[in-house]
């Protein structure tokens, strides 16, 4: 029997987390970082040495054995301007990514070039998750038209992004087939143009907007 997983909107994880509560370092005694705990409904903390005396004797333990890894790489261009290199995933002969970056011979990656790249990257990871493009925006506090300049952005960059997941729900499979025609002939990406050719009483700009950015991606990069 299958279980269904309901589409878990990320909006509903949204909360504020000030800078000041963030930990960037760890504890001089790892074993001594906070340990948050539930016991009968009620939230409790402790102290992470003492978890054994939580778990039961037959309780399954998995290690996370996950690293960070240096995927933010600078250059300086010959004029002095810093160059930031976000490496994103390696290309399709390598599944883990410390493999790739401990390679020793010729490794494509999937990057972001740019020097504020933090939203960028945020997007593009969460696309790769298939998050509903509303629920990115509403993460970030941007509308929807914002989103969609960003994801242009990144997309004019020359990054390959595949958001057909959400094509699929928004735009009708007939609006689809002809908006991605219309740019293959057309001789301008103008979404003005588009929208008076194919009809402003039939196509909303926002179709026309998710279509071209799946074209570009397809096509122009």
């Amino acid at each position: 029997m299958e279980t269904q997983i309901p589409n878990l909107p990320i909006s509903d994880f949204w909360y504020d987390l000030p800078d000041d509560r963030i930990a960037r370092y760890p504890v001089p005694g790892r074993d001594r970082s906070k340990l948050l705990t539930c016991i009968g409904g009620k939230i409790g903390e402790d102290v992470f040495y003492r978890l054994p005396e939580y778990l039961a004797s037959d309780t399954l333990l998995i290690g996370n054995e996950t690293r960070v890894v240096q995927a933010r790489l600078n250059f300086r261009k010959a004029g002095g301007a810093l160059i930031e290199l976000f490496c994103l995933s390696p290309g399709a002969h390598f599944s883990d990514i410390q493999l790739a970056f401990t390679a020793s011979s010729p490794v494509e990656w999937r990057c972001l070039v740019g020097n504020k790249s933090g939203l960028k990257v945020y997007i593009i990871q969460n696309i790769d998750r298939k998050i509903p493009l509303e629920d990115l925006a509403y993460a970030k506090n941007l509308s929807m038209d914002e989103l969609l300049n960003e994801i242009e952005s990144i997309v004019a960059s020359g990054t390959k992004i595949d958001i057909s997941y959400y094509i699929n729900d928004y735009v009708d499979e007939y609006h689809q087939e002809e908006i991605y025609d219309y740019f293959h002939e057309a001789e301008s990406d103008s979404i003005e143009k588009a929208l008076l050719a194919l009809g402003e009483s039939e196509y909303t700009e926002e179709e026309i907007r998710l279509m071209r950015i799946k074209f570009m991606s397809e096509i122009g990069n």
